[in-house]
């Protein structure tokens, strides 16, 4: 080791405070860029693991397969193994669903069911060709509920038609078919699952899918083989699984690329009648898993495609917040050295070896600090992931009700990335200070005036800095115009950290208001859509109403519309706003015979004077017409008064003409969410409805209920045999998009307090070396008489000029990302006030800490001996 690196060393351990100040920048930086590529390794893992527990593990599936080709696939050099599966009949069932009597039985290997997607919800996966497992579907529609542990006896076949011809288990039901070539088989039941994997039981078949192990005996014909692809095929999947099938793999993968990025309708549908002609060439029929190909291989047509993107702009991010702060210690490292350097220059070190001492010095740095980050984003990573998962067992982000759960993904990649972005920053960050330090002449380091390019006319202080702050105040303005760059980067720290506060503080904001307004105006819990094939639904929607407790307010909503004439739109509206859009309709209801009656009570009407006639609601606020018109004050949209003729046009073009009968701004129960401001209303009585819409079939409960999951429950156990449905906790919904909020504030504020951290690191760094560094000055004005009083002067204006100049540009710009953010998220403009003032507040009480600090430490120092001493 030469002398000039054994001085560096020295003077590392000499300026312990800077170094370890440094190393945590370093530090920082890394363990942010590591946090942020683990997450994302962590996220794509977790989303292939959930996608191989609920839909299967294999990437392809070749039906009817003869018994002779198995063993040349299975050792096929793209393979990495098969799952063997066969159909072996369809058994009737006693179901309450006249469209599904059937169940279908599948024999899958032992070893293998787990590959083909099932999510367990209870029990186990069968063991041997005695046990099964049954859906949560099936068990609902079987007349008896069956539970772990009990018996199932099938009489296996095959389904025929009417006139004796065998039917495949995909075709619809037909009359008079029945199941022959039967066999009696006793099976328990040792599991329940989720669903089964769409490739087992296939969608639009009349029979629900159970499974159990295969026997030897069962391999007798054709089975079908689930397929999953080694590393070697994945680098080809479509090419890997064309050459097995004797079809073009070019074609196939260009037509999967067709469905992932999506192209010009013309050229996709030549493309798919061109596939169609080469896909019955293939040797067996065939369907892949697009999806997880995709996520396996290069991500397209998934999420994870663009999210790549997001991820390299947040690493760019923190590359360019990093440069600037790690800079700066190299940058104090340099102005301290100078004259170091310069004694070193004069005695005939060359250029290039104080630029390679430079370097030297980051090198070593970066060893230390380097590691140590990215073990801090490996922890960092690991608790997020805890974290995240306590808010994600609230919600339910997979299809069918399964739980989401993120997995800690220990990726080398993401040490990788970090470890080499990491040495990139610091070389970016030292390589400018490494020139800089050899190109300064030796008599100007000595002199330790490199940094002072200043001529005396432009030091005039303005005289409100004298009058205030006096002499001390004078010297300091002096000293930061004689010194820009050191202050310069200071601010830019400050800017930088206020910056990313504001924005990503209003990002948050935004978020959680975009969900407070899709439900906020919301007055129900429960919602149940359902389409009335007869009475019976409506009966047991009104009875669940009537008989379960904590149910406080319900309704039966219909809803239909009507096309006006544009006459009946209020004048006064266009007045406000020329470019007001309205669509002349208005919305048609009944809320059914309890809600009406409470509803006319509250506006002091009696039934048989409104019965026949429509309740109007037409009020609108003048802001939600034009923003900008002042006062705000509510208006009728439509030109109506009580006893009026309203004539519309239905939705099959009928004319309609109602009386208006009351108008009102006051809406019955559940109509805020359903239909918001700006929508016209006519509210009928359910007899009046009836009577006008006699075809209407479709039909929306709505319930206000103490336990929303126990009503919710009880909906779905009274209408489990009725398909056309649709059942929406609200509050449950409302309550995901909270902790959905939460768990992106988890990483945002995460994101927010590295930066500010590494700005703070920045700031603390400069502000105490720059106190340093002048300490021998303050030495020197203290001795010639300077008071206490007026050296704290002299300290609080440069605090004040600090934190007033990194505001005046923090601000700003933190309020203009701000408002792109709103203009984005299509909501109006508010100024972030609270962030504006918590970052006002932290930068001025942070540099007056951290000075005050200083100072405390340089008053405790021997005047003499540090006039006197030329090191720190």
């Amino acid at each position: 080791m030469n002398l000039l690196n054994k001085l560096t060393i020295k003077n590392l351990k000499l300026n312990k405070r800077r170094t370890i100040v440094t190393i945590i920048g370093i530090m920082l930086a890394v363990a942010l860029i590591n946090a942020v590529a683990t997450m994302y390794f962590s996220g794509m893992a977790s989303i292939i693991r959930a996608e191989k527990s609920t839909r299967g593990d294999y990437h392809t599936v070749f039906y009817n397969v003869p018994l002779n080709d198995i063993k040349t696939i299975q050792n096929n050099r793209n393979v990495e193994n098969i799952t063997k599966l066969k159909y072996l009949g369809t058994s009737k069932i006693k179901s309450n669903n006249p469209q599904s009597p059937y169940v279908s039985v599948v024999a899958a290997e032992k070893n293998n069911i787990n590959k083909l997607g099932m999510y367990l919800i209870k029990g186990r996966l069968p063991e041997n060709e005695n046990e099964i497992i049954i859906t949560k579907y099936l068990n609902n529609i079987m007349n008896t509920n069956y539970s772990i542990g009990d018996k199932l006896t099938m009489d296996i076949g095959d389904r025929y038609s009417k006139d004796n011809i065998k039917l495949k288990k995909s075709e619809n039901l037909q009359d008079g078919e029945k199941i022959l070539n039967t066999q009696k088989r006793e099976f328990t039941i040792v599991g329940i699952v989720m669903e089964i994997s769409e490739s087992v039981n296939q969608p639009g078949e009349v029979a629900d899918t159970v499974v159990t192990c295969l026997r030897k005996e069962d391999i007798k014909d054709n089975l079908d083989l689930f397929i999953r692809l080694n590393k070697e095929g994945l680098k080809k999947p479509y090419t890997a699984i064309g050459d097995m099938l004797g079809i073009d793999g070019n074609l196939y993968k260009e037509v999967q690329d067709d469905y992932a990025t999506g192209r010009d309708a013309t050229k996709s549908g030549e493309l798919q009648e061109k596939f169609a002609k080469e896909r019955k060439k293939a040797k067996y029929q065939f369907t892949s898993r697009r999806y997880l190909i995709s996520l396996e291989t290069d991500k397209r047509g998934t999420s994870f495609f663009g999210l790549k993107y997001v991820v390299a702009i947040a690493i760019g991010i923190i590359i360019f917040t990093s440069v600037f702060c790690i800079k700066n210690s190299f940058d104090i490292s340099i102005t301290e050295k100078n004259k170091q350097y310069g004694m070193l220059r004069s005695i005939g070190a060359t250029k290039k070896q104080v630029r390679k001492n430079v370097l030297f010095e980051a090198t070593i740095l970066a060893l230390i600090g380097i590691p140590l980050g990215i073990f801090l984003g490996y922890f960092a990573s690991f608790i997020l992931v805890k974290i995240s998962n306590v808010f994600l067992k609230e919600l339910i982000v997979t299809e069918n009700e399964i739980n989401f759960e993120l997995v800690f993904d220990l990726n080398w990649m993401s040490a990788a990335i970090s470890a080499l972005l990491g040495m990139v920053t610091i070389y970016l960050s030292s390589l400018r200070i490494a020139r800089k330090a050899s190109k300064v002449s030796p008599i100007n380091s000595i002199r330790n005036s490199a940094d002072i390019k200043i001529k005396a006319k432009k030091l005039k202080v303005p005289k409100i800095i004298k009058s205030i702050f006096k002499v001390g105040g004078e010297i300091s303005y002096k000293n930061m115009k004689r010194n820009k760059k050191r202050y310069r980067v200071t601010i830019i720290s400050i800017v930088l950290s206020i910056m990313v506060y504001i924005s990503l503080t209003t990002f948050m904001q935004m978020m959680l208001k975009q969900i407070q307004l899709a439900v906020g105006n919301i007055d129900y819990d429960i919602a149940c859509n359902i389409y009335k094939e007869n009475d019976e639904e409506i009966k047991i929607l009104n009875n669940i109403a009537k008989t379960t407790e904590g149910v406080t307010d319900y309704t039966l909503l219909q809803t239909n519309v009507g096309k006006y004439d544009k006459g009946f739109l209020n004048k006064e509206i266009k007045q406000i706003s020329e470019n007001f859009p309205d669509n002349e309709t208005v919305s048609i209801i009944a809320v059914g015979d309890i809600e009406y009656n409470k509803y006319i009570k509250s506006l002091g009407l009696n039934y048989n004077d409104i019965k026949d006639k429509a309740i109007l609601i037409d009020t609108v606020s003048t802001a939600t017409i034009d923003a900008s018109k002042k006062p705000v004050r509510e208006i009728r949209m439509l030109n109506l008064k009580e006893n009026d003729k309203f004539d519309v046009k239905g939705d099959k073009g009928e004319k309609l003409t109602f009386e208006i009968g009351k108008i009102t701004k006051k809406r019955p129960f559940a109509t805020n969410g359903y239909m918001a401001t700006p929508y016209k209303i006519l509210v009928l009585s359910d007899e009046y409805y009836n009577k006008t819409f006699k075809d209407e079939k479709r039909y929306s409960a709505y319930y206000k209920v103490k336990d929303t999951s126990k009503v919710k429950n009880q909906i779905e156990e009274s209408l489990k045999d009725y398909k056309q449905k649709y059942i929406a906790n609200v509050q449950e919904t409302y309550n995901d998009g909270k902790h959905l909020i939460t768990l992106v504030g988890i990483f945002l504020y995460g994101f927010i307090i590295i930066i500010i951290l590494i700005g703070v690191t920045n700031i603390v760094n400069t502000i105490t070396t720059s106190m340093e560094l002048r300490k021998q000055e303050f030495a020197i004005l203290r001795s010639v008489g300077m008071t206490n009083k007026e050296f704290n002067r002299m300290i609080r204006l440069e605090t004040l000029f600090i934190g007033i100049k990194s505001l005046f540009f923090g601000i700003p710009l933190g309020t203009a990302i701000s408002y792109g953010i709103y203009q984005a998220g299509n909501m109006p403009f508010e100024i972030p006030l609270k962030p504006i003032l918590y970052s006002a507040i932290a930068v001025i009480v942070l540099i007056a800490s951290i000075m005050q600090y200083s100072l405390i430490k340089i008053k405790k120092q021997n005047t003499i001996e540090t006039i006197r001493n030329e090191n720190i």
